[in-house]
C-alpha cells in the first residue's frame, strides 16, 4: 500500500508540474488582441477584414515577435483609416484549428476577408513591412473611399495637332540589390527567415564531413561572385542546426533549394559552374517577354512550353499579378506578353477581359480565364500545373522535374533503345498533342533505370514499344490495361488506360520490394513521431514519465515475487481472510 500511494503521489505530480508548465508557457507570450477559439473563429472572421497570428507559446520565434505584434496591434487599432481587426489564435490548444487553414509554422499570419483567407504574411517579420503590408490590404479590400469628381472634358483638339504617347503601362519598381559584396553568406535558423525575405536566394545546405559539399564550395564561391547583386548565395550548416534542416525537408547533403516570392523549389540540375549559371540567370530574368504580333508564333515555337498573357494595356492590375505569380517557373518556361486585338480574336478572348494561354509542343493546350475572385497565388498555381509539356525526352536535367513535380502527375514512360530512339520521340510526341487537343533523350543509363525500376526491358520495335504509367509520388506504376492486357502503343489506347489509371480501374504495383516498403513505412513513421514531439514538447515529457512510472511499478511487482511465485503485495491485501 505504501508503495502503491508513493507512485500515486508521483504520478500527481507529474500532472500538476505539467499543467503549471502549460500556463507558464501559455503565458509567456503577451497576447494584445483577441483570443479566438473554435467556438468562435468562423463566425468572427465570416465580416469584415481580419488579421490573425497562429502561434505557439513554445515557439522561439513567437515569444522574440511578440513586442512588435503588441505594437502592430495598439498602432491598427489607433489608426480610425483602419478597418482591419486584430486576433491570436494558440495552436498549442487549438491544433486542429490551425491545421484546417492550413498553418505550417509559427508564427504565421494570415490576412481574412469575408471570412475567406486571402493570403499569408511571407516577408521579414518587421514593423514597418507589415505595416505596408496591411496597409496595402485596407486599400484593396476596406472601406470604399469617396471619390473625387470627375475632371472637366478636356477642349476638343485642333486639326493636324499631334496626339501625345500612350502612358507608359506601369512603373517598374526600383530595383532591390542583394548579395551586394558578391560573397557566400552563412545563415543560421535565426537568420534565414530574414535572408529569404530580401530577395531572391539560393541555399545549399551541407554538412562539412560530406565529400560532395567539400567539391561544390569552391563553385559556389564562384557563383556568389557571378551573381552579385542578383541573387543572395548562402549556405547552411545541418551538421550544427540539423532539426532546423529536417523541418526543411532536407534528406540529403548537400541539397540545394531557391527561394523566392514566398516559395521554395529544390534545384535538381547539374552542379557544374555552367549549369548553375544557366539555372540562376533564368530564374532572375524578366518574369514577362513582351512580343508583337508578327513574332508571337515563332517565339511560342521556339519552346516545348511556353505561356502567352493576353491583357489590355489600359489596365495594368493583371499584369502585376501575373509578374507576382511568374517566378515560381524559375525561368524554365517564357511568358510572353501581348495586348494584339487580332490574337484575342484568334483566341476568342473578349476585349474587355484577360487569358494566359499555355502552349505544350506548339499546340494551344489550356486558358487560365480569370474571376472577380482570381489573385496572384490562384495564378501561381495555375502555371506551376501546366508547366510540364506534353511529351519530353526523359534525361537528367528533366527527370527530377517531370517526375516529382508538384503536382504529382501521372506520366506514361515509353521504353525505346538508341536505335528507336528518334523514331518512337516523334510518335510520342504526336500522341502527346492528340492528348491534349482531346483534354483542351536516352541512353542506356535510362534503359537500365526502366528495367530496376519496373522491370521494363526496352526494344528495338518502333511499332509496338513497352509502356509503364507511373505515379512517382507513390512509387506505382501499372504496366497493364483494365482487362490485364499490355497497353499498346497508340493514341486511343494510351488515353484509354490513362483515364482508367485516374478512375482507379487499373492494377497498380510497387516499385519497391518488400523490405523497401517497409523501411519506407517506419521512416515515414519516425518522421510523424519526430514532428509530434517538436510540436508538443511537454505532453510527450509527460506521456515519457508517466509510461517510465508504469514500467518501473511492473518491475518493482516483478521484482518482488518470491520463490512460490506468489505477490507480497496481493498477500498483504489478503491478510486476515479466511479465503
Amino acid at each position: 500500500m505504501e508503495l502503491r500511494a508513493a507512485l500515486h503521489q508521483l504520478l500527481l505530480s507529474f500532472v500538476l508540474g505539467y499543467l503549471c508548465l502549460q500556463s507558464v508557457a501559455s503565458a509567456a507570450i503577451p497576447t494584445k488582441s483577441l483570443l479566438l477559439t473554435p467556438d468562435d473563429f468562423t463566425s468572427t472572421t465570416s465580416t469584415g477584414n481580419w488579421y490573425i497570428e497562429f502561434f505557439s507559446p513554445y515557439c522561439g520565434h513567437c515569444k522574440k515577435f511578440a513586442p512588435d505584434w503588441a505594437k502592430l496591434v495598439e498602432q491598427v487599432e489607433a489608426d480610425p483609416n483602419m478597418s482591419i481587426k486584430m486576433a491570436q489564435v494558440d495552436c498549442a490548444k487549438y491544433g486542429d484549428l490551425c491545421s484546417a487553414n492550413k498553418v505550417s509554422g509559427y508564427p504565421q499570419m494570415n490576412f481574412y476577408h469575408g471570412g475567406k483567407h486571402i493570403d499569408s504574411y511571407s516577408g521579414p517579420r518587421e514593423l514597418d513591412l507589415l505595416t505596408k503590408f496591411l496597409e496595402e490590404r485596407e486599400e484593396k479590400y476596406g472601406k470604399p473611399k469617396e471619390t473625387p469628381p470627375p475632371p472637366p472634358p478636356p477642349a476638343p483638339l485642333e486639326a493636324n495637332t499631334e496626339l501625345p504617347d500612350a502612358p507608359a503601362l506601369s512603373k517598374p519598381s526600383p530595383r532591390v540589390f542583394v548579395n551586394t559584396a558578391g560573397l557566400v553568406n552563412p545563415i543560421t535558423p535565426d537568420t534565414f527567415d530574414h535572408t529569404i525575405g530580401q530577395g531572391p536566394t539560393f541555399v545549399k545546405f551541407y554538412a562539412p564531413w560530406c565529400g560532395h559539399c567539400k567539391k561544390l564550395a569552391p563553385t559556389w564561391v564562384n557563383l556568389a561572385q557571378h551573381m552579385q547583386n542578383k541573387m543572395n548565395i548562402v549556405e547552411l550548416n545541418c551538421d550544427e542546426y540539423e532539426s532546423f534542416c529536417k523541418s526543411k525537408g532536407v534528406k540529403g547533403y548537400p541539397q540545394l533549394m531557391y527561394y523566392a516570392n514566398g516559395a521554395a523549389t529544390e534545384y535538381s540540375g547539374g552542379r557544374k559552374m555552367g549549369q548553375l549559371k544557366e539555372f540562376t540567370d533564368k530564374a532572375t530574368s524578366p518574369a514577362i517577354v513582351a512580343v508583337n504580333l508578327q513574332d508571337v508564333d515563332s517565339r511560342l515555337a521556339e519552346h516545348t512550353s511556353a505561356f502567352l498573357f493576353l491583357h489590355s494595356s489600359a489596365d495594368s492590375k493583371p499584369l502585376a499579378d501575373v509578374e507576382n505569380a511568374a517566378p515560381a517557373l524559375l525561368g524554365t518556361v517564357p511568358v510572353f506578353s501581348s495586348t494584339s486585338a487580332s490574337l484575342f480574336d484568334r483566341y476568342s478572348i473578349p476585349s474587355t477581359s484577360w487569358a494566359i494561354l499555355a502552349f505544350k509542343n506548339q499546340n494551344h493546350a489550356a486558358t487560365f480565364k480569370p474571376t472577380p475572385e482570381t489573385t496572384s497565388a490562384d495564378i501561381k498555381e495555375w502555371l506551376v500545373l501546366n508547366r510540364l509539356p506534353a511529351a519530353r525526352e526523359l534525361m537528367q536535367d528533366t527527370f527530377q522535374q517531370t517526375m516529382n513535380a508538384e503536382h504529382h502527375p501521372l506520366v506514361v514512360i515509353v521504353a525505346v533503345t538508341p536505335e528507336s530512339r528518334i523514331a518512337v520521340s516523334e510518335k510520342v510526341v504526336e500522341i502527346g498533342k492528340k492528348w491534349v487537343k482531346r483534354k483542351e533523350g536516352t541512353d542506356e543509363r535510362w534503359e537500365k533505370w526502366m528495367k530496376s525500376m519496373y522491370g521494363v526491358k526496352a526494344t528495338a520495335s518502333v511499332t509496338d514499344p513497352l509502356i509503364v504509367i507511373a505515379q512517382h509520388n507513390n512509387l506505382l506504376y501499372a504496366d497493364k490495361d483494365h482487362n490485364g492486357q499490355p497497353i499498346k502503343f497508340s493514341g486511343p489506347t494510351v488515353f484509354a488506360a490513362v483515364e482508367d489509371a485516374l478512375a482507379g480501374k487499373l492494377a497498380f504495383k510497387s516499385s519497391e520490394n518488400t523490405v523497401e516498403r517497409m523501411a519506407r513505412y517506419f521512416s515515414a513513421k519516425i518522421n510523424v513521431a519526430e514532428e509530434y514531439v517538436r510540436e508538443n514538447p511537454m505532453r510527450t515529457i509527460l506521456f515519457v514519465l508517466v509510461g517510465g512510472a508504469v514500467v518501473f511499478f511492473l518491475l518493482v511487482r516483478w521484482m518482488s515475487v518470491d520463490e512460490l511465485g506468489r505477490d507480497p503485495l496481493l498477500a498483504h491485501l489478503k491478510t486476515g481472510r479466511i479465503d
